[in-house]
């Protein structure tokens, strides 16, 4: 068991972790079980496996039908929720908190008891197959996923996290047993907690519930995404705007640069309205309702990516401001001053998402699986403060350079 003033991890019998937090001054906890399989760890034939299970763990367990188990922390005015990653998947809930051994129980129920109902199944398939196709209609979403599938070549971590219309439709019993065998394994799964209980009482809860659980040995080592190949590709749709997205391969999570391209990305085309891209397309020119940049670290590499939506007409002068910023970015040093801003704005930021109880208690759980450890604020905010201006255009010209830039881009068919 490791423990700061902030965090206690400990190692269950079984292998699973817990990582624990406790607050005060909150009638809300939050829970869950984080595992650390996604879509990247799909067999070839099998893309949307991953996110169809996430579906199906609440369908029925040894000891509860559907109803009764998306009742179950409904009817106490909690919240049960689940979502799927190229990386990870998390099933969660947050909940009055009186109602910890429910919680516990239900997450422990769906997560190893689940039994995955043949007639389910069939009907859970049509589910996914419409949020597939919702999916579709959503071109800031599907541009991503066509992006990345580019990106990425053959590698899963181009898969689409829904899968195919082809593989939605062939997934049995078999392929959900033999993903769960080969990625449900002890070392991949953080229980994680944040809430005012203290910890021996949630550790005694957890215990029970685990008690008992059994796994078969098995060894995951995740394949490795081939070199990267720049592209450029247009695509006709029958959207009203055009839509593209420009990117690069980018760091993995454990990379020395990693703070610095989060920083920068930030800057560049983060949430905030005084963002680099926002100013420059959107404010000065109005271009675009929509512009971001983004940075998702992997295990062993990344995505960097900078969306837009505009108007056909403006898709060459959209493109054209933005590889001024990038160019600026690549050419000159970031003024004290401005590096300053950056630093500052991220931190507040960051500050201000851990207010989130239930996305701290997420990221706790991926911070345990991803590097087995947890990083105090305090820390997060020192390796921010620590990037300079010259690693900040070492960054730019390794990732950002806009030669260097795949692009896909969606045209109105018009």
């Amino acid at each position: 068991m490791s423990k700061t003033n902030e965090f206690t991890i400990h190692e269950f019998a079984s292998g699973i972790r817990m990582v624990h937090k406790q607050i005060a001054a909150t009638q809300i906890a939050h829970c869950g079980f984080i595992i650390n399989a996604g879509a990247r760890d799909e067999e070839n034939g099998a893309a949307g496996v991953a996110h169809f299970i996430e579906h199906m763990l609440f369908k029925g367990t040894q000891r509860r039908k559907s109803p009764a188990i998306l009742s179950r922390m409904d009817e106490v005015g909690a919240e049960l929720n689940a979502y799927t990653t190229k990386e990870q998947t998390s099933i969660y809930s947050s909940f009055p908190q009186q109602y910890l051994p429910r919680a516990v129980d239900l997450l422990t129920d769906i997560c190893f008891h689940s039994t995955f109902p043949e007639q389910e199944m069939e009907k859970e398939k049509k589910v996914v197959l419409e949020e597939y196709e919702m999916y579709l209609d959503t071109p800031e979403e599907s541009i991503y996923d066509e992006f990345n599938e580019l990106l990425f070549a053959t590698h899963p971590l181009g898969n689409n996290i829904l899968g195919t219309p082809d593989t939605i439709n062939n997934f049995n019993r078999k392929k959900i047993k033999t993903f769960l065998a080969q990625n449900y394994l002890p070392h991949h799964i953080v229980f994680s907690y944040v809430g005012t209980h203290p910890f021996d009482e949630v550790k005694k809860v957890v215990e029970k519930s685990l008690y008992g659980l059994r796994f078969k040995a098995h060894t995951r080592i995740r394949k490795k995404a081939p070199v990267a190949k720049s592209f450029e590709r247009t695509v006709k749709k029958s959207y009203a705007q055009a839509h593209c997205i420009m990117g690069n391969r980018a760091y993995h999570n454990q990379h020395k640069n990693r703070a610095a391209l989060l920083l920068l990305s930030n800057y560049l085309g983060g949430p905030a309205l005084n963002s680099r891209l926002n100013l420059s397309v959107r404010e000065r020119y109005g271009y675009t309702y929509h512009i971001e940049s983004s940075f998702t670290p992997y295990c062993d590499t990344g995505a960097f990516s900078i969306y837009m939506g505009t108007d056909p007409a403006y898709l060459s002068k959209c493109t054209e401001a933005i590889f001024k910023e990038l160019n600026l970015l690549c050419n000159q040093l970031l003024s004290p001053l401005k590096l300053h801003a950056a630093k500052k704005q991220f931190i507040g930021q960051i500050s201000m998402a851990e207010e989130s109880r239930s996305n701290l208690m997420l990221a706790l759980g991926k911070s345990v699986n991803d590097y087995g450890r947890i990083d105090t604020l305090e820390q997060v905010f020192k390796k921010i403060e620590n990037v300079t201006a010259a690693q900040l255009q070492e960054v730019s010209n390794e990732i950002l350079h806009p030669h260097s830039l795949s692009r896909l881009v969606y045209l109105p068919e018009k």
